[in-house]
């Protein structure tokens, strides 16, 4: 006996059709708004905080490609994941600077204080007995926790099914790049005090 012959899927001209009318409308859509994307493009290429967006297009496209149909509810329903994580594209978040300069002075003054070391603070500066620090624009680690949300997001629906795993470990890639931030900026200025300010200055 032979052993039945495996024949490849094709498409319908239905779908055909379908993939080349979407394919026409991402290029008319690209060039009808060429100016914002050269203009994401340039931020993506000259702010460190934003340069995790370059692998999000190519990431998202692969998803597209494994679907083997584009039309549908149940279709829609799987590309909601690439589609959604586009967004990530987009160079938003750095609004949150100034909050989060401000949670990591906070922290790194009540861990200074928790160490022993009296601390005179104003706003996002502060001194110690051994020289005066400020927190800068590159402490507030915004840059690290936007790529921890991309990366954590990713993670979080290629290993997990269950929706509350994905919003807990969502949440996990929120919380720890905060507080990991805010223990390297205390650690450097300890590592400053301690050195009679002959390491980590200058360090962001």
């Amino acid at each position: 006996m032979n052993a039945p012959t495996m024949q490849a899927p094709t498409l319908s001209p239905g779908w055909k059709r379908a993939l080349l009318a979407l394919v026409a409308l991402w290029l008319v859509t690209g060039w009808q708004y060429r100016d914002t994307v050269l203009a994401m493009t340039t931020i993506w290429d000259t702010r460190e905080t934003f340069t995790h967006a370059w692998v999000v297009p190519p990431i998202a496209f692969l998803f597209v490609l494994a679907v083997p149909t584009l039309l549908g509810w149940p279709v829609a329903r799987v590309l909601a994941f690439p589609l959604g994580f586009i967004f990530f594209c987009v160079p938003v978040g750095e609004f949150l600077s100034p909050t989060l300069m401000t949670w990591t002075a906070n922290f790194t003054v009540v861990a200074l204080r928790a160490s022993g070391i009296p601390v005179y603070q104003e706003g996002l500066q502060f001194v110690i007995p051994s020289g005066r620090w400020s927190v800068i624009e590159a402490c507030s680690g915004i840059r690290y926790l936007i790529a921890s949300i991309m990366v954590g997001t990713l993670f979080a629906y290629l290993n997990y099914n269950s929706l509350r795993r994905r919003f807990i470990f969502v949440g996990i890639s929120i919380v720890v790049p905060l507080v990991a931030n805010w223990l390297r900026a205390y650690m450097i200025v300890m590592l400053g005090h301690l050195s009679g300010n002959q390491l980590a200055v200058g360090a962001d």
